[in-house]
C-alpha cells in the first residue's frame, strides 16, 4: 500500500509542477533520479556529476578539432557534420587561456595560465589564488574527500607529496599496507617477525605455531578459497599448504603429512595466513582476538605541509604543477576537463565546514555550490526538481543555446517513460523492456558502450575438488563460440546491443591519440577472418562438427564413456532479463549439440554468484566489463597477465599471461631507435637511464625484423611503459602499431576460446521533436555532440 501510495504522490508532484510552471519553448525538460550534494570533491554518483557539470567549469574541454577537419578536408566549415563519425577531435582552453606549457622540457612540470575574465555567480573572482585554495580542499587530510586521488593517483593527475598530503593524519602503513603500531612506547611492525627468505621470496613467522608466511598481495584474492589475508601460509622451507573443508592443514610443521587432512575436501587454491607482530628485539607482542596488538595504538603518517606539495602558485592568474612522472601536454589536459578538479567558492566552502573540519555542507540544498559554469542553478526543491538558467555572464555563454535546463526527480523508469509519453519530458531512456515500444522511433539515438558482455569458462577445479572434463577440449569451446547466433542475441534477447564476436566493441580505440574504431582498423578485420564474420562468427554445421571432435576426444582419453550425455552447468545471477538468456542459450546450443549434450541452469541470487565465482566454483557463468574506451590493451592486458590478472579474471584455468605473441611494430621499433639515437647517457640521471636501458632491451628482442616477440604478459608491460618517451608520445605510426597490438591480444584470446563473446551494450534514448541535434552521427569522443551542438526547435 505504502509504494502505491508513494507512486500516486510523484506522478500527482509531477502533475502540479506542470501546471505551475508555465511551459517555456526553450526549457529543455530532463530528469534525474537526484542526489542531496552537488559537491564535485566529495561526490562520486553519475546523478550528481551529471547536475554539477552545469554549474561548474573545466580548464580545458573537448570539442571537434575544427581547423584540422577543414584543413584535411572532413569539414568544409565550422559545423559541417557531413563526416560527423570521423571528424577530428581536440582538447582545447576553457577556464585556462592557452595550452599548457612544459617548463622544464621533460613533462614533469606544468605551468598554466588563466583566463582573466573568470567569476563566480556572485561576482568573485577566480584567479590562480582560488585554484591554491581549491585543490587544498580536494587534497584536505581531514576531509579526505573521495575524489582526492584525481590529483594523486599514477592513473590520472600524480602531484608530487598530494597522496602523503591527503594521508598524513591517517594511520601509518609499512610496505606491505599493514598499520604500524605502537605498544608501550615501542613501534611494533610486522616486519620485525622476518624470519629468513626462500627462493626469493620472505618469509615470516605466522601466528600459527611453528609455520611462516609470505606476502602475495591483493592482485592475487583468486588464488584464496576463504579468509584472503594477503599472506600465504607456508612451511619453513616455503612451500604452500592446503586445507580441507575442516580447516585441517595438509603437512604439519615439520612437512611430515597430517593425518587428520581430508583429501577429498581439499580446498583448491592457497591458504591464508597472518603474520606475528613483534617487536624489534623479536619479542612477540600479545594480540587480541581480532588481531590489533593489546594496549596498541596506530601511529599516524608523517606531517606534509602544502608548500610541499606540486602546486605554486606564480602569478595572478598562473600556477605550475609538478608531477611524480613524466605526462604529455595531451594527458594533462585530459585529466583537467571536469569539475572535479575545479574550483569552490571560498566563503561559502568554509562557511559550511563542520566544527571539526571533516566535511562541509557546501553543494547542498542549504549551501548551494555557488555557480562559475555556463548555467546557474536557481530552484532546488528537494525530492523534486533542479532548475538550471543559462549563466548569461558567462565567457562561453554564447555557445549554448537552449536557457533553461529542468530535472524533474523521477526515480522509476516506467514514470518516466510515461511522462515522456505525456510531452512532459524532452528525452527517455528507453533500453531494455522499453526498446521495441520506440526502436523504430526517429528521434531515437543509440549510443553504444564499452560495456562488453560474454560467458566465461572455468576448466579447472571447482572447490569440491571436481573438474568438468568436456571443458578442457578446445574444440568444445570453440564449439559453443560457433553455436551461439549474436545476432539474435543482441536484436531479441538482450535489445539493444552490438553483437560481438571478439573480446573488443565497437567503441574502442587503440590509442588516445586515434580517431578510427580499431574495429574498423585492418587489424581488427583480420582477427575475425576465420571466424566466420559473415555470420558474426554463427556457424552450427562447424559448431557440431567441432562438438563431435571434442566428445571423440573425450572418449578416447577415458574422461567419458561412448554415449554417455555430456554436461555444462551455467550459474547466473536469477532475475527474470538473466532467465531469458539462460533459456534462450540452452534452447540453442543443445540443438545444435544434439542429445549428447545438455546446458544445466543454475540460477541463483546475488551473494551466492559472487561467492561461485570468487571461489571459481561454476562450469560456465555470465560476466562482463567496461572502461579504458582508448586503451584495450591495458583492459585485456590487465585482465589477462598472469600476475596480478587472477584477480581480475572471471574465467580459470587459463594461462593466458605466458601465450607467446609475435608482432609485427615497425613504427615503434622506428621510434624506439631515434629514442636512443637521441639519448645522452652522459647528462641523463638515473630514472632516464632506467627508462634508456628498458627502450635498449626492447630494441633488441625486434633483431633485425620489425617482428617484437614476446608474451602477453611481457608485450602487456612494453606497451605501458617502455613504448613511451614523454617527447614523442604519438610518434608516427603508433595507433596503427597499437591496432597490432590489440589484434594479437585479442586473436590469442579466442584462440584460446577463454570465454565465448556475446555483445557490447548499447544505450537507447528517444528525444521529443522539438530536440535538435547538429551531429548526424555518433562521434567516439564526442558522443552526439553534447549541449553546445544541440538546441530546441
Amino acid at each position: 500500500m505504502k509504494k502505491i501510495l508513494f507512486t500516486l504522490l510523484v506522478l500527482l508532484s509531477a502533475l502540479v509542477l506542470v501546471a505551475c510552471t508555465p511551459k517555456d519553448s526553450n526549457t529543455y525538460r530532463t530528469y534525474t533520479s537526484g542526489t542531496a550534494k552537488l559537491n564535485p570533491y566529495s561526490e562520486n554518483l553519475a546523478t550528481a556529476s551529471e547536475l554539477f557539470d552545469y554549474v561548474t567549469d573545466s580548464l580545458y574541454t573537448r570539442d571537434y578539432d575544427w581547423d584540422k577537419a577543414i584543413a584535411e578536408g572532413t569539414a568544409t566549415k565550422v559545423g559541417d557534420f557531413t563526416n560527423a563519425a570521423s571528424l577530428p577531435y581536440a582538447r582545447v582552453p576553457r577556464m585556462a587561456a592557452g595550452e599548457p606549457v612544459d617548463v622544464n622540457g621533460d613533462g614533469t612540470v606544468w605551468e598554466i595560465t588563466l583566463r582573466t575574465d573568470l567569476k563566480f555567480q556572485d561576482g568573485t573572482p577566480i584567479n590562480a589564488n582560488t585554484f591554491d585554495y581549491s585543490w587544498r580542499q580536494l587534497l584536505d587530510p581531514d576531509q579526505l574527500n573521495v575524489r582526492a586521488s584525481n590529483l594523486y593517483d599514477a592513473s590520472n593527475l600524480p602531484l608530487v607529496n598530494a597522496e602523503a598530503y591527503t594521508k598524513q593524519k591517517s594511520p601509518k602503513s609499512d610496505s606491505f599496507g599493514e598499520f604500524v603500531w605502537l605498544v608501550d612506547g615501542k613501534e611494533v611492525s610486522i616486519a620485525n617477525a622476518y624470519s629468513h627468505e626462500v627462493g626469493g621470496y620472505k618469509n615470516y613467522f605466522a601466528t600459527v605455531e611453528g609455520y611462516f608466511v609470505k606476502f602475495y598481495g591483493a592482485s592475487f584474492a583468486s588464488y584464496f578459497p576463504r579468509n584472503y589475508s594477503n599472506w600465504a601460509l607456508t612451511l619453513e622451507d616455503g612451500s604452500l599448504l592446503a586445507e580441507d573443508a575442516a580447516g585441517n592443514l595438509s603437512k604439519l610443521p615439520n612437512g611430515d603429512a597430517n593425518p587428520a587432512f581430508d583429501e577429498e575436501s581439499a580446498q583448491a587454491g592457497y591458504v591464508s595466513g597472518r603474520p606475528q607482530l613483534r617487536f624489534e628485539d623479536g619479542a612477540v607482542v600479545p594480540v587480541a582476538e581480532n588481531g590489533d596488538p593489546v594496549g596498541g595504538t596506530k601511529i599516524p603518517n608523517d606531517p606534509v605541509a602544502w608548500a610541499n606539495v606540486g602546486f605554486k602558485v606564480t602569478g595572478t592568474h598562473k600556477f605550475q604543477i609538478t608531477l611524480t612522472e613524466p605526462k604529455d601536454a595531451w594527458y594533462v589536459k585530459g585529466q583537467l576537463m571536469s569539475g572535479i578538479t575545479g574550483v569552490v567558492h571560498e566563503a561559502k566552502y568554509e562557511a559550511g565546514k563542520s566544527a571539526d573540519k571533516r566535511t562541509t555542507t557546501y553543494g547542498t540544498i542549504d549551501n548551494p555550490l555557488v555557480s562559475y559554469g555556463a548555467y546557474n542553478l536557481i530552484e532546488w526543491q528537494d525530492g523534486v526538481l533542479y532548475l538550471f538558467e543559462r549563466n548569461d555572464k558567462h565567457y562561453a555563454a554564447e555557445e549554448y543555446r537552449i536557457k533553461r535546463i529542468r530535472y524533474d526527480v523521477i526515480a522509476d523508469q516506467s514514470i518516466a517513460v510515461n511522462e515522456f509519453k505525456a510531452g512532459r519530458l524532452d528525452i527517455v531512456g528507453v533500453s531494455g523492456e522499453y526498446f521495441k515500444e520506440f526502436k523504430e522511433s526517429p528521434q531515437l539515438k543509440l549510443t553504444p558502450s564499452t560495456a562488453f558482455f560474454r560467458f566465461a569458462f572455468n576448466i579447472n577445479k571447482r572447490p569440491d575438488g571436481t573438474t568438468n572434463p568436456i571443458l578442457g577440449y578446445k574444440e568444445f569451446r570453440q564449439a559453443f563460440y560457433y553455436a551461439i547466433d549474436r545476432e539474435e542475441f543482441a536484436s531479441e534477447v538482450r535489445a539493444p546491443a552490438y553483437a560481438n564476436q571478439g573480446f573488443i566493441g565497437p567503441v574502442y580505440i587503440a590509442t588516445e591519440y586515434g580517431s578510427v574504431s580499431y574495429r574498423g582498423s585492418d587489424a581488427g578485420k583480420a582477427v575475425f577472418a576465420p571466424l566466420s564474420p559473415e555470420t558474426t562468427g554463427f556457424n552450427p554445421t562447424k559448431a557440431k562438427q567441432l562438438f563431435d571432435a571434442a566428445y571423440a576426444k573425450a572418449v578416447a582419453d577415458n574422461k567419458i564413456s561412448d554415449g554417455q550425455k555430456v554436461s555444462v552447468e551455467y550459474t547466473y545471477y536469477k532475475v527474470e532479463t538473466n532467465d531469458t538468456v539462460a533459456d534462450w542459450v540452452k534452447q540453442t546450443v543443445e540443438a545444435i549439440f544434439g542429445d549428447k549434450f545438455e546446458l544445466k541452469l543454475n540460477g541463483v541470487s546475488s551473494d551466492a554468484l559472487d561467492a561461485a565465482c570468487d571461489n571459481f566454483d561454476f562450469d560456465m557463468t555470465f560476466g562482463g566489463w567496461k572502461g579504458l574506451k582508448f586503451n584495450p590493451v591495458s583492459l585485456m592486458g590487465q585482465s589477462y597477465n598472469s600476475i596480478s590478472g587472477a584477480a581480475n579474471m572471471l574465467e580459470n584455468g587459463f594461462d593466458t599471461g605466458n601465450i607467446q605473441l609475435s608482432i609485427e611494430l615497425p613504427h615503434t621499433k622506428a621510434a624506439l631507435q631515434k629514442w636512443v639515437a637521441e639519448f645522452n647517457e652522459e647528462t641523463a640521471s638515473e630514472a632516464q637511464l632506467a627508462v634508456y636501458r628498458r627502450w635498449t632491451a626492447a630494441l633488441a628482442k625486434f633483431g633485425d625484423s620489425n617482428t617484437y616477440s614476446d608474451t602477453l604478459d611481457n608485450v602487456y608491460k612494453a606497451a605501458a611503459s617502455t613504448f613511451y618517451n614523454v617527447s614523442d608520445v604519438n610518434y608516427a605510426g603508433r595507433n596503427d602499431d597499437f591496432d597490432r597490438i590489440t589484434a594479437a591480444f585479442e586473436a590469442a584470446l579466442l584462440d584460446e576460446m577463454i570465454a565465448i563473446p556475446l555483445s557490447t551494450s548499447i544505450s537507447a534514448t528517444v528525444y521529443s521533436a522539438r530536440v535538435k541535434f547538429e551531429a548526424t552521427a555518433y562521434h567516439e569522443w564526442m558522443d552526439w555532440g553534447g549541449l553546445k551542438y544541440m538546441y530546441l526547435d
